[in-house]
């Protein structure tokens, strides 16, 4: 397969029957992401990401610019098996945010201050045997909790998750069931009470690739793939028939989308790969 250097998104607009170039995205040979613009409908640059990788391809820099101007730089630290230590931020004025991430048994508690060492946010998160997340908490800097959630997992895969308010009574709570395949078969967000507020189910094909999600009662979306022609064309609508959204994209024989159409406008990938010598 051949590695991909860059990609430039162009966007045709039916309305105005004007094309800009809405984004650009340039990688090193290892597939990482080094450059990543993002551009105004106008062309202009809204927004730039500058990486940096060491030889264990992790990013060691991350450079921000806004409106061409940089912003943040963030630079990364890591331990000998890879894991996160430490991350500064130094914003335009110079002013500094410090995130630090303490490891302990089924337990990791990441702590990010003011340069002056004055906490800014504290994140807590516990793990279970395997490694996943069964509860996780962030307080600000008056140590109020802004997000706490707990999960259960089953085989692997979260079976619940509850989400608490600033004073630990529950807003809701997600029920997850899954196929045969382990693919994700239906998600509900049930009240307090146990009454369902939303939920979604999906469907697939015998590739497991999604064909059908439910969007509560709302709407639906379906997707029809054409492995000859190599286009996927993704339909929203409601329960009525009312179509909301359709898209067609069409891909190459590498699987990478080259076009996507929808009712208003015409994107256009256009790709640089580096040489295969």
């Amino acid at each position: 397969m051949k590695k991909i250097k860059s990609v430039t998104t162009k966007i045709f607009t039916k309305e105005t029957n004007e094309e800009y170039t809405a984004a650009y995205s340039e990688f090193d040979i290892n597939g990482n992401e080094i450059v990543a613009i993002d551009n105004d409908y106008d062309g202009t640059e809204n927004a730039k990401n500058v990486s940096h990788y060491n030889k264990d391809n992790r990013c060691t820099k991350l450079e921000v610019y806004t409106s061409g101007e940089l912003s943040e730089t963030h630079d990364f630290s890591y331990r000998e098996d890879g894991k996160i230590v430490s991350e500064i931020i130094t914003y335009a004025d110079e002013s500094k945010s410090i995130k630090n991430y303490d490891y302990q048994d089924l337990k990791t508690v990441i702590t990010t201050v003011d340069e002056d060492g004055e906490q800014e946010e504290l994140e807590i998160l516990i793990l279970d045997s395997d490694g996943n997340i069964i509860e996780k908490t962030v307080s600000d800097y008056e140590n109020t909790v802004t997000l706490h959630q707990k999960a259960e997992y089953q085989n692997g895969k979260i079976a619940k998750r509850v989400d608490f308010d600033s004073n630990g009574a529950e807003i809701h709570h997600r029920l997850f069931t899954y196929n045969d395949n382990g693919l994700i078969n239906s998600i509900k967000i049930l009240s307090p009470k146990n009454e369902i507020m939303d939920s979604s189910v999906y469907g697939y094909d015998n590739q497991n690739r999604e064909i059908f999600r439910s969007i509560g009662t709302r709407a639906k979306t379906e997707t029809v793939y054409n492995d000859v022609e190599l286009t996927v064309i993704q339909t929203t609508s409601t329960t009525s028939g009312q179509i909301l959204s359709s898209t067609i994209s069409v891909f190459d024989q590498e699987k990478n989308p080259i076009s996507e159409e929808d009712f208003a406008t015409i994107k256009k990938f256009e790709y640089q790969y580096f040489d295969e010598n």
